[in-house]
């Protein structure tokens, strides 16, 4: 299926499945935070996905959303369904700080949301 999002009230999540390129994530990206009225941090679903990215696409992807922090909360939680993609969350979690946006993996999407909506 690739990339896709759903948009509600409180974030913007983007949903990672199967294959995909960077290029999909960051042009679903795009559409996503182009349609909403204010700024929403962002819940980036890899659950369902087969890829492993190169670093050069983690930190793309990082890059490009640090462009986008006036039209983003800058919180991203990535939700992981095992080890090896908690530590590639950890592994865009630190491309992300150096785009001043704050990131964090879970294994638990109740979590995830609970951490995006802190203030």
């Amino acid at each position: 299926m690739g990339v896709r999002f759903n948009i509600d009230k409180d974030k913007i999540e983007l949903i990672l499945e199967y294959n995909f390129s960077i290029d999909d994530v960051i042009h679903t990206a795009d559409r996503a935070i182009s349609q909403t009225v204010s700024p929403l941090p962002i819940l980036v679903d890899t659950t369902n996905s087969y890829e492993t990215k190169p670093q050069e696409d983690l930190e793309e992807f990082a890059n490009y959303l640090g462009t986008k922090r006036e039209h983003i909360v800058p919180r991203v939680a990535i939700l992981v369904s095992h080890e090896v993609r908690f530590g590639i969350g950890r592994q865009v979690g630190a491309y992300l700080e150096m785009n001043g946006i704050e990131s964090k993996p879970f294994y638990d999407k109740v979590e995830a949301l609970d951490w995006l909506s802190e203030k």
